[in-house]
């Protein structure tokens, strides 16, 4: 049964100083944009860069990105925090500005190395003596794995392929056109509620029927045996092994290669080792009736696969 209309306006069970006043006629969506920016709301201003904090170093200086009420973690550093939000707010609320000044921080530059003193003190790394090691995202992932192939197409797509669909989604709709093959990059995937790409859900992207301010970080055996047995998987590690074959005249050359293609650093001398034996040994187990050259090929493909797959 249908209650009274309630009038626009602000929540009334809160008790909130210089709420702001709504105009009747207009949506009241301006006076809420001014309200919520104002300073004396710091709210708005921390939970924007606790989140910006979260994304690059992996956890927030308010650990529980989603809560900062009563039941919420405190923040590690309050003073960071707020010197960060009134920082944020004095340069024209700019997210590039926010991200430049942290990534060109100290703090951010350490590197993950282990210390065993520092680990004793603080081995959660709430004060951050390193750089916490952290899984990459979904479609970090995806993009690195079409990067290295060569097959990442950079130019953004036309619209989302969700226009096209006749019907309503989970019913009539015809929703093959969401789970075709596309190498452009996974920000422009379409994501629709119970249809999210199989790729991105084993990887723990966040649920598009969900409000997700920090992903789930999970290690399932889906990941490894998407890894090692997923078509997509199967064909990157091809491509990249065309590529790495044409690099060098040398398969010392070339391992090389391949590892700055997939780890952005050279091989050492114990992976040079180890990836030379791996190939001889894996062509001599192929049959000797397939051609030499296919032979090589299926070789280092294997071995760009157990690149990609690490």
């Amino acid at each position: 049964d249908l209650g009274p209309e309630v009038t626009r306006g602000y929540v009334s069970v809160l008790a909130v100083g210089q709420s702001p006043n709504i105009n009747m006629s207009q949506s009241g969506r301006l006076q809420l944009a001014v309200w919520m920016t104002n300073k004396t709301n710091p709210l708005t201003a921390r939970v924007m860069v606790n989140r910006v904090w979260y994304h690059l170093f992996g956890t927030g200086i308010v650990g529980t990105v989603d809560n900062f009420g009563a039941l919420s973690e405190p923040p590690t550093h309050p003073e960071l925090l707020d010197y960060l939000a009134n920082r944020f707010s004095e340069q024209g609320w700019s997210v590039k500005k926010l991200i430049r000044e942290i990534v060109l921080s100290r703090t951010y530059q350490l590197s993950s190395q282990h210390n065993d003193a520092a680990y004793a003190a603080d081995p959660d790394n709430h004060y951050l003596w390193r750089m916490s090691r952290r899984r990459l995202d979904a479609e970090v992932i995806r993009d690195s794995m079409l990067a290295v192939s060569g097959k990442l197409d950079l130019q953004r797509p036309v619209g989302s392929e969700a226009q096209q669909l006749a019907g309503e989604v989970g019913r009539r709709a015809k929703t093959d056109g969401l789970k075709k093959d596309v190498t452009y990059r996974s920000a422009y995937l379409p994501l629709v509620r119970g249809l999210v790409p199989e790729f991105l859900s084993i990887f723990d992207v966040a649920d598009p029927e969900l409000v997700v301010g920090q992903r789930d970080v999970t290690t399932v055996a889906t990941q490894a045996l998407y890894m090692m047995n997923s078509p997509f998987v199967h064909d990157q590690a091809a491509e990249m092994s065309r590529t790495v074959l044409a690099s060098g005249s040398t398969d010392q050359a070339r391992i090389d290669y391949a590892f700055r293609l997939a780890f952005s650093r050279s091989a050492d001398a114990k992976e040079q080792e180890v990836s030379l034996a791996f190939l001889n040994e894996y062509e001599k187990s192929l049959d000797t009736a397939k051609p030499a050259a296919n032979r090589r090929q299926e070789a280092w493909t294997q071995l760009c696969h157990s690149l990609l797959a690490s």
